[in-house]
C-alpha cells in the first residue's frame, strides 16, 4: 500500500474506509479538514481515491454516462488493494464526496465493487435542501467571501469533512449493535445447546432407568412375594432372589444369638445390576433404582447377619428398608374363601 494514498487516524486502525471524488485537489482539500478534526477522534484509515466519469451515446441518442477509472490519489490501481485479503476483510464502507457528482453515480460506484466481489455500503454525498443538485451548492460557496467560506460549515470543504465523519460514526454505531446482538444470539445458541444436551441426557438417563426398571421387572418372579422400597413402593426383588443362611453359623459375635433374630434378608448377586451405583468394584450401597434411597449394602467379603451367621458373598437388605408385598395367590392360600351353600332339606 502507498502511504500517499492513506490519511490515518492517531488511533491504531482498525477499519479502512475508502473515500472518494471526481477532483484530485479538491478531495485532498476535503481530507486535510477530516484529519484536523481531532475533538472527533476515529479508529479508522482512510483510502483516498479519484474516480473519472465519462460518457457515450446510447442508442435512443441519450448520453450514458459511465465510470472508466478508479484509482489511488496518486494514480495507483486499486488491484494493489483488492488482491489483499486483508483489505477485502476490512473494508466496508465507501465514501463519494464532491460536487461534481450526478444522481446515479453511487449506482455505477457500486457496481464496480460488486465486480470485484466486495459488499460494500456506498455513501454519496446530497445536495443541502436549499439546491437542486451539488453544482448549484458549489455556485453558491464559490461566491462567498473568504470570512464567509471559513465560517460556513454547510457548504464547501467542511460539509464534505463532516459528512465523512458523520457516515463513520453512524456505521461504526450499527457494528457496534450488530456485533452486540450477534453475540447475544451467540451466547443464546451456546444456552439453548446446552439445555438441548442437558435435555438429551437427562432423556438418555430416563431411557436408561426404563430399561433398568423393565428388566428388573422381567427377573423378579410376580406370582410370588415380592419386596418393595419402603420410601417410593418401587418392587426391588422378589423371593426368587433370596439366598438362605443356616442361623448361628461362623458366628463372630461372643453372645450367643437367637435363632429367630435375622433382620436382614440376603439375595443373590443378580440384584446388584440395578441396585447398586456404578463405580463400586468390591462393596458398595444398595439403592432404589427410583428415589435413590439406600436399602441395603453389598460386599464380595461377606457380611455377618443379626443372627450371627457370617454370608459370602453378602447383599444385605435390612426388613426395616422394604415392604413385603404378598402375592394375590399366596394371600388365597393364606385366606381361603369359604363358600356357604344352602341345603334343601
Amino acid at each position: 500500500m502507498t502511504s500517499t494514498s492513506m490519511f490515518t487516524e492517531d488511533s491504531a486502525s482498525a477499519e479502512r474506509v475508502i473515500v472518494v471524488g471526481l477532483n484530485r485537489s479538491r478531495i485532498l482539500r476535503i481530507m486535510k479538514n477530516v484529519v484536523d478534526a481531532r475533538t472527533r477522534r476515529l479508529n479508522v484509515e482512510y483510502i483516498v481515491c479519484v474516480a473519472t466519469m465519462s460518457s457515450y451515446e446510447g442508442k435512443d441518442g441519450k448520453d450514458v454516462r459511465y465510470m472508466s477509472s478508479f484509482t489511488l490519489q496518486d494514480g495507483s490501481p486499486m488491484s494493489t488493494f483488492f488482491d489483499n485479503e486483508e483489505f477485502r476483510l476490512s473494508l466496508r464502507t465507501v465514501i463519494m464526496v464532491g460536487y461534481e457528482w450526478k444522481e446515479t453515480d453511487d449506482e455505477l460506484v457500486k457496481k464496480y465493487f460488486d465486480a470485484s466481489m466486495l459488499l460494500i455500503s456506498v455513501k454519496c454525498v446530497r445536495p443541502n435542501e436549499c439546491f437542486s443538485t451539488l453544482n448549484e451548492e458549489l455556485y453558491y460557496f464559490m461566491n462567498l467571501t473568504d470570512e464567509e467560506k471559513a465560517l460556513d460549515q454547510t457548504t464547501g470543504p467542511l460539509k464534505m469533512a463532516h459528512f465523512i465523519i458523520d457516515t463513520i460514526t453512524c456505521t461504526a454505531k450499527s457494528l457496534t449493535l450488530t456485533d452486540s446482538k450477534r453475540n447475544r444470539n451467540a451466547q443464546n445458541e451456546v444456552q439453548n445447546s446446552e439445555q438441548d444436551d442437558e435435555k438429551e441426557k437427562n432423556f438418555s438417563l430416563m431411557q436408561q432407568e426404563e430399561e433398568q426398571q423393565k428388566k428388573m421387572l422381567r427377573l423378579i418372579d410376580q406370582n410370588s412375594t415380592t419386596y418393595a422400597c419402603r420410601m417410593c413402593r418401587t418392587v426391588l426383588f422378589g423371593t426368587n432372589h433370596l439366598v438362605e443362611h443356616k442361623q448361628n453359623q461362623h458366628s463372630f459375635h461372643r453372645k450367643k444369638h437367637n435363632k429367630n433374630s435375622c433382620q436382614s434378608l440376603f439375595c443373590n448377586e443378580s440384584v446388584i445390576e440395578w441396585l447398586s451405583q456404578e463405580g463400586q468394584d468390591n462393596e458398595g450401597k444398595l439403592t432404589c433404582p427410583k428415589c435413590s434411597v439406600k436399602v441395603g449394602h453389598w460386599n464380595w467379603s461377606g457380611a455377618q447377619c443379626s443372627c450371627g451367621t457370617w454370608v459370602v458373598p453378602a447383599v444385605q437388605i435390612p426388613l426395616s428398608r422394604v415392604d413385603i408385598i404378598v402375592s394375590a395367590s399366596e394371600r388365597t392360600k393364606a385366606s381361603p374363601t369359604i363358600v356357604v351353600a344352602t341345603i334343601n332339606s
